[in-house]
């Protein structure tokens, strides 16, 4: 039997399946066309949840499906929710705003031309970018949440743009993944609105990309196993450095500081350290449900987007952890308890 892990995007879900064979084994992220009556059929039985959330701005949003995760210079979080609100997860989805103290902000929620939400990303002058996994854009709003239409990026259409960093220089790195359970990705480098440079070397399904502090390298993490492994490329997009990471596939990552950093692996449910030779030197899994996401903020706390288990994602949400791991609380959307 072999275990997969279902990719997101438009109208497919997270959740173990069986592929064939006898060896356990792990596997890739990827997606499952066959969702679509389903799909439907969470549409449907949410439209009019959906609806009011989007005509009340006072009305909080629980977490659904939540894939990217970024940190103002307020310490606010934004979380990337694939799917919009709902129990059962209706469509499109949103970005949910929470102050500092993890308390949602209502009023602050991004719905506009967002559909499925992944990486997110704040460049230097506060202004947040978002990848759109089935729109082949990256959308970039002011720090107020107001959508800057002349920012827009449009991705490679060959690919589903999954993750999303700026680096040191201000040019906006994209990782865009294959919609196959495994195949080479991509990696896209913007100058203003333009590319300036594209690879696929060292890359087998990409998700999230984090810059190394004063080190002008680019980690990036290739969610597909057995191909387990972060790789490295030098700011002008060249291949540097590949890291293999056997049983452990990465995901998003984020780092803490110049010499480490945090991995989520959606496949083994846990979320690693790792140094900056390749060599993982802790992890934690307590109250971690598919990992995807990772942000740090000022004061070196953790927080970890949780896809959750089963079709209605009941068990989507944000946990919180200290700098060493351990779990502080679970966001909500009053507070952090």
């Amino acid at each position: 039997m072999r275990a997969a892990f279902t990719a997101f995007g438009t109208l497919s879900v997270l959740y173990l399946v069986t592929i064939g064979g006898t060896a356990p084994a792990r596997a890739a992220v990827a997606p499952v066309a066959a969702d679509a009556a389903a799909g439907k059929a969470d549409l449907a039985a949410t439209a009019s949840a959906t609806k009011r959330a989007r005509q009340s701005p006072a009305l909080a949003i629980p977490v659904c499906v939540p894939i990217g995760l970024a940190v103002d210079s307020k310490d606010e979080l934004f979380v990337a929710n694939h799917y919009g609100s709902g129990t059962s997860c209706g469509s499109p989805g949103q970005i949910t705003v929470y102050d500092s103290s993890g308390k949602q902000l209502p009023k602050r929620t991004i719905t506009d031309s967002v559909q499925n939400p992944a990486g997110l990303a704040f460049d230097s002058s506060g202004h947040l970018y978002v990848a759109d996994a089935s729109q082949d854009k990256v959308f970039v709003y002011s720090a107020s949440g107001k959508l800057i239409p002349s920012k827009t990026l449009t991705t490679d259409a060959n690919y589903n743009p999954s993750g999303v960093q700026i680096a040191p220089n201000g040019e906006v790195w994209v990782a865009n993944r294959t919609g196959n359970n495994i195949g080479i990705g991509e990696i896209q480098i913007f100058k203003g609105l333009k590319v300036k440079y594209t690879t696929t070397t060292g890359l087998v399904y990409p998700l999230g990309i984090a810059f190394q502090p004063g080190g002008k390298i680019a980690w990036v993490g290739n969610a597909e196993s057995p191909n387990d492994a972060m790789t490295t490329y030098k700011l002008n997009g060249q291949f540097y450095l590949q890291y293999t990471t056997p049983g452990f596939t990465p995901g998003y990552l984020a780092f803490q500081n110049a010499s480490s950093l945090v991995v989520s692996d959606p496949l083994s449910n846990v979320v690693a350290f790792y140094n900056t030779s390749g060599t993982q030197t802790g992890s934690f899994s307590d109250g971690v449900a598919y990992p995807y996401g990772i942000a740090i903020d000022s004061t070196g706390a953790i927080y970890v987007a949780n896809v959750g288990y089963g079709g209605n994602y009941n068990g989507s949400s944000i946990t919180k952890y200290t700098s060493a791991g351990v779990l502080v609380c679970t966001i909500t959307s009053s507070g952090c308890y």
